[in-house]
């Protein structure tokens, strides 16, 4: 059926699963060796200088093994994609199957006409591979060592990681398709999604023009990346490789065509721009564990080998009587492998009993009120202090005509929500989530620790929440000299609770109170997708949501946070995607977005892509004060 003009479609946009993410994959091997692959003639399949894809299929031996019938072994071929040198660290080479010997490495597009020849459902490492394709590698003599699959990592964080989609350009896929580098999507879970073709990306590709230079505008992937097109792209453009179109019987040919999703009903003059790709993180991931220093398992969760009795918390009281083990930590961060000493300690991480607040309240865990009227008359002078009186509006405080979001930016300038001129302290809450303190002080070290070994200076960088009136808040000090700030969160309080108990989840980046345009249900923050602090309680209020039993009630967290070596911005042209492999790849751990000082805007912020860099320290709940008119 045609859409008519003025149809409502309503959208729900899954952030945590293909098209706006791709893996973790773990690695499995397949039985294949050497002497398996029949590779097209007098071509060298890991030349990094080749651009055009070669042909590959699999002896008869090995097919017939598989159960295909010899008759079609022959018409059965894949295609490797333009080879690279191998990018990922040494140390994990083992962990994602990469063999010692490997020089190089490329993709290896599953075989055209497979689906047809067996659609079920087998996934077996030489199916998937066969099905899927994956990667292979080469020794200095160009001859394979070993082929890989790639399956859905059953734990998360673990495996290969990818970028958050980028926006794909369509001059990129001009150039990939005079070289033939497209291949149909065989991935059913992907292809669902109306992903039609898919390319491997060398780490590091540079694409040229018809003059032979370089593009003006480049995907960056400099460990690769694979992109997608999506439906609204010229299937029968030269280019464009589809499985079966040009192998097995007619019989074959129509099947494999009719397993291909109908195209889209959309109108032609809109654009879509779903064709996106996804960087590679460069590196393979185990998943983070801790560990007790003594004999015996100790799980992610801290105490939950034992057995709590329904009255007490799963985690022990500071007064108990039971002996408190040291803690090792293992970890792993988001960031990429530039800087090891934060993302892959060199020596376990002793986390002991001291480190554990002495302020905090004995026998009790979780969320506890404050009710000490001094320590809640410091949490007054802090809104008094970190309260912007002037130039403090922005569009995401929104329209008093249509509220946040529900009208374009101009009606929102011209329209826009008065601000509290303060704010009156009514509760306040310690989380004591000894779990989410720990990860948080293993981070907070790891970070301190590559600061002061070497790399670029840490430029200190005060915020007025933060500021050295209030250096002993609450019975503990901050950590200056490495950018550890304590900042100003805002949502609503069920989120907050939640953020308490467990800590922020970043697959909703971009989903709460991020500007988006009108219609649309999810937008891209100003630096990218991350967790984004204030300042100023006057900025993270504009995200705040009134309390259902109290109207008049608000909340936000103070929380903190580690920003280490941090990559500040002052610019209005911001690249969000830069940012991204600034700090995942490179030698910062967060952004600190200034466009004060040269710019006049309201406000800065701080944003950090690890959330273990995040401790939820305190939930405060206060009401809007306003002036009286005249």
């Amino acid at each position: 059926k045609e859409v008519v003009d003025g149809s409502t479609f309503f959208v729900t946009i899954l952030r945590d699963r293909f098209p706006e993410r791709l893996g973790p994959y773990a690695v499995t091997t397949v039985p294949l060796r050497s002497q398996d692959f029949c590779i097209e003639s007098r071509v060298d399949p890991s030349e990094s200088s080749r651009q055009s894809a070669v042909a590959w299929r699999l002896t008869d031996e090995v097919l017939a093994h598989a159960g295909v019938p010899p008759r079609h072994s022959s018409q059965l071929i894949g295609r490797f994609s333009p080879a690279h040198e191998i990018t990922l660290p040494e140390e994990e080479r083992a962990e994602a199957q990469v063999p010692p010997q490997a020089h190089s490495f490329g993709w290896a597009y599953g075989v055209s006409g497979w689906e047809a020849l067996r659609p079920g459902n087998d996934r077996t490492p030489l199916e998937s591979f066969l099905r899927e394709g994956g990667f292979t590698y080469f020794d200095k003599k160009h001859r394979v060592l070993r082929a890989t699959s790639l399956v859905p990592s059953k734990v998360e964080g673990g495996g290969l990681q990818f970028s958050r989609p980028r926006p794909w350009d369509s001059r990129w896929t001009a150039v990939l398709m005079k070289q033939g580098r497209f291949f149909e999507v065989s991935s059913r879970v992907l292809a669902d999604t109306g992903a039609a073709y898919y390319c491997w990306l060398a780490p590091g590709e540079v694409l040229l023009g018809g003059d032979g230079q370089p593009l003006e505008s480049q995907p960056s992937v400099p460990h690769g990346g694979f992109a997608f097109i999506f439906h609204g792209a010229d299937r029968t453009a030269a280019g464009f490789q589809e499985h079966g179109s040009n192998s097995g019987s007619p019989a074959q040919r129509r099947r494999s065509r009719s397993r291909s999703p109908a195209p889209l009903l959309i109108r032609k003059d809109v654009d879509v721009r779903m064709d996106r790709y996804f960087a590679s993180m460069g590196e393979y991931r185990r998943r983070p564990s801790l560990k007790k220093a003594e004999a015996g398992l100790f799980p992610m969760a801290l105490w939950r080998g034992r057995s709590p009795s329904k009255t007490l918390s799963k985690y022990p009281s500071t007064d108990s009587k039971q002996p408190m083990p040291t803690i090792l930590l293992e970890h792993e961060c988001a960031h990429g492998p530039s800087s090891r000493k934060v993302h892959r300690l060199t020596t376990d991480l002793a986390v002991t009993p001291e480190v554990f607040p002495s302020h905090w309240k004995a026998g009790c865990s979780g969320l506890v009120e404050v009710t000490n009227s001094a320590l809640k008359a410091e949490f007054k002078a802090l809104l008094v202090h970190a309260n912007k009186q002037s130039n403090n509006w922005t569009r995401d405080r929104g329209c008093c005509l249509h509220g946040v979001n529900g009208c374009n930016v101009q009606c929102a300038y011209a329209h826009q929500v008065r601000v509290p001129c303060g704010f009156e302290i009514l509760h306040v809450w310690r989380n004591q989530n000894i779990e989410l303190w720990t990860k948080y002080c293993a981070m907070r070290a790891a970070i301190g620790e590559e600061c002061d070994n070497g790399g670029s200076p840490t430029d200190r960088r005060p915020v007025q929440s933060s500021s050295s009136v209030f250096d002993g808040f609450a019975g503990s000090e901050l950590q200056a000299k490495h950018n550890e700030w304590r900042l100003f969160h805002g949502a609503p309080k069920d989120a907050l609770e939640q953020i308490c108990r467990d800590n922020f989840n970043l697959r909703l980046a971009g989903m709460g109170g991020t500007w988006k345009e009108e219609g649309d249900t999810w937008g891209v923050p100003l630096y990218g997708f991350g967790v984004y602090f204030a300042e100023y309680i006057t900025k993270a209020d504009e995200y705040a949501v009134a309390e259902h039993d109290d109207p008049g009630a608000y909340s936000v967290l103070l929380c903190r946070v580690i920003g280490g070596r941090t990559k500040v911005v002052t610019d209005l042209a911001i690249d969000p995607n830069s940012l991204e492999s600034q700090v995942l790849d490179g030698p910062f751990h967060s952004v600190f977005g200034d466009r004060v000082s040269l710019h006049n805007k309201p406000y800065r912020e701080v944003m950090v892509y690890d959330k273990n860099q995040i401790f939820p320290e305190f939930l405060l709940t206060y009401r809007r004060l306003y002036a009286r008119p005249g």
